[in-house]
């Protein structure tokens, strides 16, 4: 990811001014090394608990006549030297320093990312979060659907004085003959009389329509989701949006959330069997916000937003 010269140095004094550097001379040594961050970052590590003006002069002193490059040449070979577990070790070490002073600082941030390789942490981070909400999910069930309604028992009553011939009078159920599904704004009831008027073999059949007013009504299913948002800087900059195409379904911000230990989460319902889209938008200057959609303890989507704007997509 690139970043404006302004927004590294912003960068460098978030990590190193606890350890006494000022803005001029992390203006000085970022300079020096070409506006290379992760070079900056490393020669700083690299010198150590040593005075902010012994790294100055030493850098000053190097940069005339024709040892400078020989200097500068030996300088970056020392550092690509360092094997891993020594540059790990000074990563922690700095981290602490940092969260330190950060905490006697009246609550400034306690951490700051240190060079843009840091996926793998992030990763692990997440996956820790994840582990330890797992237990407290809790499970949503799609609600219940309403058992239908019997249709009244068939009544027998006696035919109309002065009908000819013998049968049985019957009134069928409102719902005769209907599709199954199928939304009628009327219903039909149909009454049929059967009636012989000879035994031999002639039959006349007698059909009266009445109407009346029916309503269907299909119950739909919902699953409650729960979005959380972990952001170390202004959470009023970091908004999210569940969307179906370009239609909103919910939108929120982390300020507007519920505020927890590990971060800001909110509960969403949404319905079964629909594939959604999930944006965040990170404003802040410098962007590192972990997200996740958990349906009870499983999760649906997650990420690491240390961009502005950031689109995963996840089915119900």
């Amino acid at each position: 990811m690139t970043i404006s010269y302004e927004e590294a140095l912003q960068t460098l004094q978030s990590m190193f001014s606890p350890q006494g550097y000022t803005q001029q001379q992390l203006d000085t040594i970022l300079r020096h090394h070409g506006g290379h961050m992760e070079n900056t970052v490393e020669c700083i590590l690299v010198h150590g608990d040593g005075a902010p003006a012994e790294l100055i002069g030493r850098l000053t002193s190097s940069t005339g006549g024709g040892s400078s490059n020989v200097a500068v040449a030996a300088a970056t070979a020392a550092v690509n030297n360092i094997d891993a577990d020594e540059e790990l070790a000074r990563q922690l070490a700095a981290e602490d320093r940092r969260s330190n002073a950060a905490t006697t600082n009246n609550g400034n941030t306690n951490y700051a990312r240190t060079t843009t390789n840091n996926a793998a942490a992030a990763a692990a981070r997440r996956q820790q979060l994840q582990d330890q909400r797992r237990p407290m999910a809790s499970t949503v069930s799609a609600p219940k659907s309403p058992p239908r309604q019997q249709p009244p028992p068939q009544q027998q009553q006696q035919a109309p004085a002065g009908t000819k011939g013998r049968g049985t009078y019957t009134t069928l159920p409102p719902d005769f003959l209907r599709i199954p599904g199928r939304n009628y704004p009327t219903s039909t009831t149909t009454t049929t009389t059967t009636a012989t008027t000879t035994p031999i073999t002639t039959t006349t059949t007698t059909t009266t329509t009445s109407t009346s007013t029916a309503t269907t009504t299909t119950p739909s299913s919902k699953v409650t989701v729960r979005i959380v948002i972990e952001t170390p800087y202004d959470p009023t900059q970091v908004s999210w949006k569940v969307k179906i195409g370009s239609t909103n379904i919910a939108t929120g911000k982390a300020s507007t959330m519920t505020s927890t230990n590990s971060g800001y989460e909110t509960f969403v319902d949404l319905d079964a069997g629909i594939t959604y889209k999930f944006v965040v938008i990170d404003n802040n200057s410098i962007k590192d916000t972990l997200w996740e959609v958990w349906r009870g303890s499983n999760v649906l989507a997650d990420g690491d937003c240390n961009c502005r704007k950031i689109v995963r997509y996840f089915t119900l």
